[in-house]
């Protein structure tokens, strides 16, 4: 099967080659303002995607409709007003987007006409929710998104560098709702959610504090950390994108690192349990420091650096399963020294995980042995199912764990733009940001797709979501 490469010069034969829409469409109204929808995902759907800037629930997408830094927000992020980097929702028939059939002029030639519509499709969220920190998250027919801030300090500017914490309804018929705002600005802030025990999770690394709130239906409760015994380092974020995952034992728990005034060297280990609020220092003092990296397949990955003991100055990866004493289950996997940033564990137990050193990813085994994966400085995405997704000068690839050849899947643009909203929803599904140019400028649009459908002898890859109208042009190029 070949590979689908868009042009992401030719802005205005991309136009031709997919059904756009803007104004009135199913679902909304031109200004933005919410109707709701009268159909939906039923009780026995799966949600998949969890964590990414784009969702499958049943046949429904939600996602991004494109990309606004945090600092070109200004003062335009208003409510009922927003649909560039809003969440938009669009039932998929048969894993496609459904077109509306095609105007033609005398001469049988396509027409193109601004009104054409993607059917199916309406806005859900009227706010920027595609920018640095997008994550959209469904739990108990809620969507959960965060949206860049828009309070004014006492000087009068907008805060757009923090963060609000949200959700609303999937059914759309009510505003979203704000949970809290950040305390800290946005290069500050981690954060994830899973479910747990019936109730859904929010953890957020605020700057030095830990918050965790507790989501239910009907209520949130927002619970912070004592800030003067916690000055919070790290996060193990759960990997959980699926909404019928199991979650395992070790995730009754938070993981944490933290300082404070009586430590001296490194910082210590600890836990924070959802069913009795307690905390649980695990390390000991100024033996230690220690970098989070996740929580994965039941085994908290970290980076340790160990102060006691001779010639160990490098961070060594480790993971645990965290019985009754960690240092008693902690097994380290790497004795090469690697940033924390380069490690992307994986979800089973013959394998710990794939870590990059530059010029080669590797994939390690639980005993610590490891093979050479991928030639050259890729970056690895997300391991779905038998798949592990990377990225290798700006083309998205797909590769068998078994270490297969790997399938060329779209050359994405260099921008920052795509890389933070790379959304690998399921082994055959992927969104993605296409870069779009005008004259009035660059913007980033969603697109939409599936390996397992072939159309044309490649890759099933199509627009979704609507365009603004200045990123219409009037004439077609060849």
């Amino acid at each position: 099967m070949k590979s689908k490469t868009i042009n992401t010069n030719i802005f205005k034969s991309i136009i031709f080659a997919f059904v756009l829409m803007l104004g009135v469409v199913f679902g909304f109204s031109a200004c933005g303002t919410n109707v709701g929808f009268d159909d939906g995902p039923t009780s026995t759907d799966v949600v998949i995607g969890n964590g990414t800037s784009a969702l499958m629930y049943g046949n429904y997408a939600y996602y991004v409709n494109g990309y606004v830094a945090n600092s070109d927000v200004g003062n335009t992020n208003t409510y009922g007003k927003v649909t560039y980097g809003a969440v938009y929702r669009t039932k998929l028939v048969n894993g496609k987007v459904v077109e509306k059939e095609k105007e033609l002029d005398e001469d049988g030639n396509e027409k193109f006409d601004k009104t054409q519509a993607i059917l199916n499709t309406g806005i859900l969220v009227s706010k920027i929710c595609g920018y640095e920190k997008t994550q959209l998250y469904i739990f108990d027919n809620y969507l959960y998104y965060t949206t860049p801030g828009n309070q004014v300090s006492k000087d009068g500017t907008i805060e757009n560098d923090h963060i609000d914490f949200c959700r609303i309804k999937i059914d759309g018929h009510t505003r979203g709702e704000k949970l809290f705002t950040s305390s800290s600005t946005i290069s500050s802030i981690s954060y994830y959610m899973y479910k747990y025990n019936n109730r859904a999770y929010l953890v957020v690394k605020d700057g030095e504090v830990l918050k965790i709130g507790e989501c239910t239906e009907s209520n949130f409760k927002l619970e912070t950390l004592d800030e003067g015994s916690y000055k919070i380092g790290s996060i193990a974020p759960t990997k959980y994108t699926r909404s019928n995952d199991v979650v395992d034992a070790l995730d009754s728990a938070v993981y944490f690192t933290y300082t404070n005034d009586d430590i001296r060297d490194g910082n210590l280990l600890a836990k924070y349990d959802l069913s009795t609020r307690k905390i649980t220092t695990l390390s000991n003092i100024n033996e230690n420091s220690f970098t989070l990296i996740a929580s994965v397949g039941g085994k908290l990955y970290y980076n340790k650096k160990a102060f006691l003991a001779p010639g160990t100055s490098g961070e060594y990866l480790y993971y645990n399963t965290m019985g009754e004493n960690y240092v008693a289950t902690e097994k380290q996997l790497s004795f090469n020294a690697y940033t924390a940033s380069n490690i992307t564990p994986y979800n089973a137990e013959s394998i710990g995980a794939f870590i990059s050193d530059g010029s080669n990813v590797y994939k390690f085994n639980a005993d610590g042995t490891q093979t050479k994966f991928i030639e050259g400085n890729a970056t690895v995405i997300a391991q779905r199912g038998s798949y592990v997704f990377y990225t290798l000068n700006n083309v998205l690839y797909k590769k068998l764990i078994s270490g297969t050849d790997a399938q060329e899947i779209v050359t994405l643009s260099s921008s920052d733009a795509t890389k933070n909203t790379l959304s690998v929803v399921s082994g055959t599904q992927v969104f993605y940001l296409q870069e779009y140019t005008n004259t009035a400028g660059t913007s980033y649009y969603m697109h939409y797709i599936d390996t397992s459908i072939e159309e044309d002898d490649q890759i099933y890859n199509h627009f979704i979501g609507v365009l603004a109208e200045k990123d219409y042009l009037d004439e077609p190029t060849e």
